[in-house]
Parts: structure tokens; C-alpha cells; sequence
């Protein structure tokens, strides 16, 4: 899923190389990151990175700059149920980054005579 001018695009390629563009027209929700009812003196949060969904991955963030959102302490996404990709959450001097778990499906994989071989 992609924003575009505002607005979220689902892109699909055929075997034959036919692009098709489809608008998002579902609802929108709001991922934000701030103090909650803490009282801090600084709210200087902000997020970046990607969330991924079942069907899709949404840039997290701010609006697209150079290819990649800006940070932002608030951003919308198409509703759905996602995990982080990827997300750089920043509080003053504090960056805690979240990623997926990349090895939830991993195999083992054995090296034997040169050949490596997946169990």
C-alpha cells in the first residue's frame, strides 16, 4: 500500500507486465506515540519505519520525502491488524527500534561437502 498525494494506492503487476493501480477506500485509523497520561515536560516523540498487515505493508510516519516518510509523531494507515516491519520510535535523545522477527520461520541450514542444505 502506498500513499500518494495524500491518498493510499494498492499496485499489482500481471505475468505480462500490466501495472493496475487501485485506490484505498476502506477506513483510516490513527497510530500515534506520545507521553499517555504521564506528565513529562518533553513530548517530543516521533515514529518512522513500516507497519506490515496480512495483505499489505503501509509506510509509518510522516508525508514522503526523498522515498521515505519523515518522522512524525502521528500518522494515518488503512485499518487493519499489523505488526511492526520495521519502526524507529524516538523520544528526545532516546531511538528504540522494532523490527519484525525475521527468523520466525527460518530452517536450519547445514553446510555438508560444500553444500548447503536446509533441514
Amino acid at each position: 500500500m502506498h500513499k500518494v498525494n495524500g491518498h493510499f494506492f494498492s499496485f499489482s503487476a500481471t505475468q505480462n507486465g500490466e501495472l493496475t493501480v487501485h485506490p484505498y477506500r476502506g477506513d483510516l485509523g490513527t497510530f500515534e506515540i506520545g507521553p499517555g497520561t504521564r506528565k513529562l515536560t518533553n513530548t517530543n516523540f516521533s515514529l518512522t519505519g513500516s507497519f506490515e498487515a496480512r495483505d499489505w505493508a503501509v509506510a509509518a510516519g510522516g508525508d514522503i520525502k526523498d522515498g521515505r516518510p519523515v518522522e512524525a509523531s502521528r500518522c494515518q494507515v488503512p485499518v487493519s491488524d499489523y505488526l511492526p516491519e520495521f519502526l524507529t520510535l524516538q523520544f528526545g535523545r532516546l531511538r528504540i527500534q522494532l523490527s519484525q522477527n525475521y527468523h520466525r520461520k527460518a530452517n536450519v541450514r547445514v553446510v555438508k561437502g560444500g553444500q548447503m542444505f536446509t533441514e
